[in-house]
């Protein structure tokens, strides 16, 4: 059963998929763990404003399609390092061990340090593809930003 904070953490997420500045203002007010089950979207959509270029969309379709496109290129990376870790566990592959950067600690506390998205969430990319879907619908396509300031002292408020 969906919660009025679930119900929350959706629409704050949908902003921040249509709009870079409503990210940059959830980021603000809000920590990672603040978006619970969803952390690893608000972790991807990080991920892409801090690695793509300043002149990519700022807001609107192409945003979210920009979005939804690292998110899947995270996914197929994810997966690789999985599978030429197990490979190389099974003996498929010969040679020292191959480091997942998503599975190690030394990585995600670099990440931490540099204020960098956790890589261990960055790693769910394909289960965020499963919902991905249900959240690019904006709830206010005009100003998608509007109430995100809002919206995070209400989530604050439902989690303290």
């Amino acid at each position: 059963m969906r919660t009025y904070e679930d119900e929350l953490i959706d629409q704050l997420l949908t902003a921040m998929l249509w709009s870079r500045r409503a990210a940059n203002t959830a980021r603000t007010c809000l920590h990672i763990s603040a978006f619970a089950a969803r952390a690893a979207l608000a972790a991807l959509i990080d991920d892409h404003d801090r690695n793509h270029a300043p002149d990519d969309p700022l807001d609107g379709t192409e945003r979210v399609r920009s979005i939804a496109a690292s998110i899947i290129n995270r996914a197929t990376d994810a997966q690789r390092a999985r599978r030429e870790h197990d490979d190389w566990i099974l003996g498929k592959r010969s040679g020292p061990e191959p480091v997942n950067p998503y599975r190690c600690p030394v990585a995600s506390m670099t990440a931490y340090h540099c204020g960098a998205p956790d890589l261990y969430l960055l790693a769910r990319a394909r289960d965020v593809l499963t919902y991905l879907p249900l959240l690019v619908a904006p709830a206010h396509p005009e100003s998608p930003d509007a109430n995100v300031a809002h919206l995070a002292r209400q989530l604050i408020g439902l989690q303290a």
